[in-house]
């Protein structure tokens, strides 16, 4: 296990007032609180010792913070990260409500905290090994090596930080005007260095001629050559031998079953009422939870029609991390689709479970909503169970300690 390097003086350090939460009145408290988790966890972390840096996401801390914050540890240390944002939840007032495990070594992870119904959000996406389609392009013992303090977090050397998001933009075939000007601000930064990194990859005739567009930060270059660019990165020599390459796809396997096998993405049926309040909770729920998945749609109206065919592409959908709503008139009784969560309009006690089939383990959740009462009641009431179930669920299927505030008889 790599040895925790030596915290300077005002890494660690939090921001003055960070021990009391923003006041979440205000839309502009609101929109610090990213800023607020984000300084818990570097706080968890520092004081754990766990070696770590940011890869980007930093540059505008503590005013502005990305809503994805990419961060690398050891191999060693994965385990652990987990557990680590689960009390900085439980210390901001927020919920872990997502672990998706996107490579081997990568999670991305999801902190909600509600304040009526307004919910913000931070994704933490952890690497270990920098990973995509199950190939090593860096690895994480060069990067925390050659880390250096920035604020009171760390931060990659420039030249790791500039390879890291130049292959990044490459393999995934998209980038923009601000991303390209970050990229070329740091080779200029230290173009001796990142020069020495393009050359891993890329040919000498190839290094040159995206040297030279970096110098005159020609995006329309970048843009036009990103496929040659991608068909060359490919065809690099691996950083891993035949036979690590071998073990690491039975893992990728394994890690694809995994998420076949425990979906998590979330099915939510908005049932009861009129026609209106179903669209308007099933708009409100959609526009509100959406930064917790991947991928949202909101099905029309259920006719009961093609129910396989229908339970197939559910799964499915729940298997990509999708959060699908759906809207049914009554409440139904088909075995086949299993909604995680059903709202249903009604006159029954707001709040109150009304459906056993959940049971002790929080797996499938029936609960009523008052359909005469404003929508802005409802909706905050349905946005906090569906984040307190997503919490319980994940909890559950990584094991982690602390009991969820959703209890088999209800929401308290």
């Amino acid at each position: 296990m790599m040895a925790a390097l030596p915290l300077p003086a005002e890494v660690g350090r939090q921001p003055t007032g960070f021990g009391e939460p923003p006041p979440m009145t205000a839309e502009g408290s609101i929109a610090h609180t990213p800023s607020y988790l984000l300084a818990a966890f570097f706080e968890q972390m520092n004081a754990a010792q766990i070696p770590y840096c940011l890869l980007n996401g930093f540059q505008g801390y503590p005013d502005v913070v990305a809503s994805d914050v990419d961060f690398m540890v050891h191999p060693s240390n994965a385990e652990r990260i987990a557990p680590l944002l689960l009390e900085v939840a439980a210390r901001c007032g927020a919920l872990l409500v997502q672990a998706i495990r996107h490579e081997i070594g990568a999670w991305y992870f999801v902190l909600a905290k509600q304040e009526g119904c307004a919910v913000t959000y931070l994704h933490p996406d952890c690497s270990t090994n920098y990973r995509r389609d199950g190939r090593l392009w860096l690895e994480a013992d060069q990067v925390l090596q050659n880390r250096q303090p920035y604020k009171t977090f760390f931060v990659p050397a420039i030249a790791d930080e500039f390879l890291y998001y130049l292959t990044k933009k490459v393999l995934k075939q998209r980038i923009t005007g601000a991303q390209w000007q970050r990229i070329a601000a740091l080779y200029l930064s230290r173009a001796e260095e990142c020069s020495e990194r393009i050359r891993r990859f890329w040919s000498e005739e190839t290094a040159e001629a995206l040297v030279l567009a970096l110098e005159r930060q020609d995006i329309g270059w970048m843009e036009s050559y990103l496929p040659a660019l991608l068909s060359e990165l490919r065809a690099s020599v691996p950083a891993e031998s035949w036979w690590q390459r071998v073990k690491q796809r039975a893992r990728e396997w394994r890690r694809r079953l995994e998420r076949a096998v425990n979906p998590t993405g979330l099915s939510i049926a908005v049932c009861g009422g009129t026609e209106q309040q179903r669209d308007q909770l099933a708009v409100a729920l959609e526009q509100n939870l959406r930064p917790a998945f991947r991928r949202t749609m909101i099905c029309a109206e259920d006719t009961g029609s093609e129910v396989v065919l229908g339970a197939a592409r559910l799964w499915l959908a729940k298997v990509r991390s999708t959060l699908v709503i759906r809207k049914k008139e009554s409440v139904g009784t088909e075995w086949l689709v299993r909604d995680d969560i059903d709202f249903v309009l009604s006159d029954s006690k707001v709040g109150e479970a009304i459906d056993g089939r959940h049971g002790g383990n929080v797996r499938n959740l029936r609960v009523a909503l008052d359909g005469g009462r404003a929508l802005e009641r409802s909706l905050e009431l349905a946005i906090r169970i569906a984040l307190e179930h997503l919490a319980a669920r994940l909890q559950r299927r990584m094991k982690l300690r602390e009991p969820s505030r959703l209890t088999a008889r209800g929401v308290e």
